[in-house]
């Protein structure tokens, strides 16, 4: 189950073997824990195979992992492929971590603003941006504006 699940979640036929086996992986990890054993207290489902209300957490673990592998898949991994053939100093998988939650390292924030333009489109020209930098602060009015 979830081998198909995250096969689609990451792509379907097209999908990242590295980001179906990341969601593999934290679905087994997440059916290992006690939301989802529920410490073998309960079980996940009715007589009528509807879900718990206890499974609420064990769900809540199984849909982040598939969240994050359709997140990686859709915004991220041709450009975290790029920048691993350009010999960017990071991980596949931790770039498109990063880049699905929208927040770049240093390392990968320095390999889009030199590498893979057109793979990483929105992505490198940000990281080429420089923050603007922050207003001076205002100092405050007078309050005799008679005495200046």
């Amino acid at each position: 189950l979830a081998a198909s699940a995250c096969a689609s979640a990451a792509g379907g036929k097209s999908a990242d073997a590295a980001v179906r086996k990341q969601c593999e992986d934290q679905i087994a990890e997440a059916s290992l824990s006690a939301p989802c054993t529920l410490d073998g207290a309960g079980a996940l489902q009715d007589a009528e195979g509807r879900l718990a209300p206890q499974a609420q957490g064990c769900m809540e673990r199984v849909g982040s992992a598939l969240r994050s592998a359709r997140d990686a898949s859709a915004l991220s991994v041709g450009c975290c492929r790029c920048l691993v053939q350009e010999r960017c100093p990071v991980k596949l998988l931790a770039c498109a971590r990063e880049l699905a939650e929208l927040v770049p390292g240093k390392q990968t924030s320095a390999c889009l603003a030199r590498s893979c333009h057109d793979a990483c489109g929105t992505w490198s020209s940000a990281a080429s941006e420089s923050p603007a930098p922050a207003p001076a602060p205002r100092r405050a009015a007078p309050s005799h504006p008679d005495k200046i």
